[in-house]
C-alpha cells in the first residue's frame, strides 16, 4: 500500500483562465496603437533619409557651378 504522504494525486495543471472581454479589447487596441506608432516612426524615418538624399548636391554639379561662376565673372571684368 503507498504512503499517503510521500504519494501526491496527480492534477493536471489546469490552463489560465481567458481574458474577460474588456481585457481583450483593451490589450488588442494597445497592439493595434502601438503598431501604428511603429509604422509612423518608419515613415518618418524614410522621409528624413529622402530629405537628406535629395539635400545633397553631387560633386559634378559643384564643379560645373564653379566653372561656370569663375567663367562668368572672367567675362564680365574682360568684356567692355
Amino acid at each position: 500500500m503507498a504512503d499517503p504522504i510521500t504519494t501526491t494525486p496527480s492534477k493536471s495543471p489546469t490552463p489560465p483562465a481567458p481574458p474577460s472581454p474588456k481585457q481583450a479589447l483593451y490589450q488588442a487596441f494597445g497592439d493595434v496603437l502601438r503598431q501604428q506608432a511603429e509604422a509612423r516612426e518608419a515613415e518618418r524615418a524614410a522621409a528624413a533619409a529622402r530629405a537628406r538624399e535629395r539635400s545633397r548636391m553631387s560633386p559634378v554639379i559643384i564643379v560645373g557651378i564653379t566653372i561656370q561662376a569663375l567663367a562668368g565673372g572672367y567675362l564680365a571684368v574682360e568684356q567692355p
